[in-house]
């Protein structure tokens, strides 16, 4: 009851998709996934708006690969921090590149599907953002209507 109170209120894309949790729940979470607000109130929100714990999980895996991508990778190269810093970041970076470097196949049977994946997934969650958006759009434009 007190996210719904305090929560909810302050971020308008939750009143737009609140109605469309049931028709669409997973086309109401990428929206709530690409919503520019944060994911704490994200998370709230989607409890809050009753969206079923599976497609919640699903669409927050999805959304999270990108990111635990980027981190794993980051950790992995600060790890030699000093070594970067004592002018030895050069000879750190080839050290990370040279699997890659060395197995060109493999790197492009990885990364290819990788990215193709990545934009198929951008692609259709952009879909369904327009989508809840549009239909949300219909749905306030006959309200309106009929109060006038």
């Amino acid at each position: 009851r007190h996210v719904e109170a305090s929560i909810l209120p302050r971020f308008p894309v939750f009143g737009v998709v609140g109605r469309l949790v049931v028709t669409d729940a997973f086309k109401v979470a990428c929206t709530i996934r690409f919503a520019p607000i944060p994911s704490i109130a994200k998370n709230l929100g989607a409890a809050a708006l009753g969206m079923p714990y599976g497609v919640f999980a699903l669409v927050t895996f999805l959304f999270s690969i990108p990111w635990t991508i980027g981190a794993v990778l980051a950790g992995s190269t600060l790890n030699s921090l000093p070594e970067i810093l004592d002018g030895r970041g050069r000879e750190k970076l080839a050290e990370l590149m040279r699997p890659w470097m060395e197995s060109p196949l493999i790197t492009c049977a990885v990364v290819v599907p990788g990215v193709a994946g990545l934009i198929y997934f951008a692609v259709v969650a952009h879909r369904a953002y327009a989508d809840v958006v549009g239909d949300a759009e219909v749905e306030m434009k006959k309200k309106s209507k009929k109060s006038s």
